[in-house]
């Protein structure tokens, strides 16, 4: 894609507080957090968690991850 029109997007994960199935969700997240899944991202584009602090913000008590 030419650089004049790539946008630069954030992409999100949480555990929602009334979510049917809460361990499943927290698992995904530990899974995008995982140093094999930030290996797979960084190879598609992705800027990896590991990057930079400003690039990643987890809230561990409410298990969100914000993921650029």
């Amino acid at each position: 894609m030419p650089v004049g029109y790539n946008v630069r997007g954030n992409c999100s994960a949480a555990v929602l507080s009334q979510s049917d199935n809460s361990e499943a969700a927290e698992a995904f997240i530990d899974l995008l957090l995982s140093n094999d899944a930030q290996a797979i991202l960084d190879e598609y584009g992705f800027i990896p968690l590991s990057g930079s602090e400003e690039n990643a913000a987890l809230l561990v008590g409410d298990r969100a991850a914000a993921i650029n």
